[in-house]
């Protein structure tokens, strides 16, 4: 592993990250789908219509990252996150955070990542203890999450919320930034579609999907080769940016 730590710890000079102007939401969602009032959505009560993403559209090398995990996480593993999150976090990535204190991967990369991160809540209450970027998914959010759902409609309000707001984590909050790669763990090893079993990928399996759709890589760290493939993938990007 030491030779992704020399690829991120090199004398590179850290990235000025541009300003980024935040639209308020209420005038962001009127804009996208120019709903009026009588006509507006409850996102958390009504049918969300499946929005297809157009991936070409979107904005790449953003220096983002996330990590996730479904079930036992080992200590090694977690010791692993930790070093390679302040290692991207000193090169200039940013951290996206779901909130969700129970993952103790994507907690032990958002606390060494605290000082560049963005943090999205599916709902205000969910976390108390962080500052969201966003405590409330968007429309656009909840769109997008409905196309990658087949049943999406069905499923109970709370899990919907988290699923857009798993958007947000994987697209920012304009849903138009994705992250450069997700980092997950699973004892099953899965990084694509192919590879999903739910009973061991578990809620890691919307991640997939979303990022296989869009072409944001995964790289499991269950697998015995995700080093090297680590390696060099943050290669190319540092080099291209």
């Amino acid at each position: 592993m030491d030779d992704l730590f020399d690829i991120l710890d090199g004398n590179e000079p850290e990235p000025t990250p541009e300003p980024v102007a935040e639209a308020p939401k209420q005038e962001y969602v009127k804009k996208e789908y120019n709903n009026t009032k009588s006509d507006k959505k409850n996102l958390w009560e009504d049918e969300i219509d499946p929005v297809e993403i157009n991936k070409d559209s979107l904005l790449r090398f953003n220096r983002m990252f996330t990590v996730a995990s479904h079930g036992e996480v080992p200590g090694e593993t977690l010791l692993l996150i930790d070093q390679i999150s302040k290692s991207l976090n000193g090169k200039g990535f940013t951290f996206r955070y779901d909130g969700n204190v129970t993952d103790k991967a994507s907690t032990t990369g958002f606390n060494a990542c605290k000082e560049r991160s963005e943090i999205y809540l599916p709902w205000k209450s969910f976390n108390k203890e962080v500052t969201p970027k966003s405590y409330k998914p968007s429309e656009k959010a909840y769109g997008y999450a409905s196309g990658m759902h087949k049943t999406f409609n069905k499923l109970p309000p709370a899990i919907k919320a988290i699923l857009a707001r798993n958007i947000h984590v994987l697209m920012g909050d304009d849903c138009n930034t994705p992250v450069n790669m997700l980092i997950i763990y699973t004892a099953d090893g899965a990084e694509t579609k192919k590879d999903i079993k739910y009973e061991t990928t578990g809620n890691m399996a919307f991640f997939i999907y979303v990022c296989e759709a869009l072409d944001i890589p995964v790289f499991n760290l269950k697998n015995a080769d995700v080093k090297e493939r680590i390696i060099t993938f943050l290669s190319s990007i540092i080099r291209e940016n």
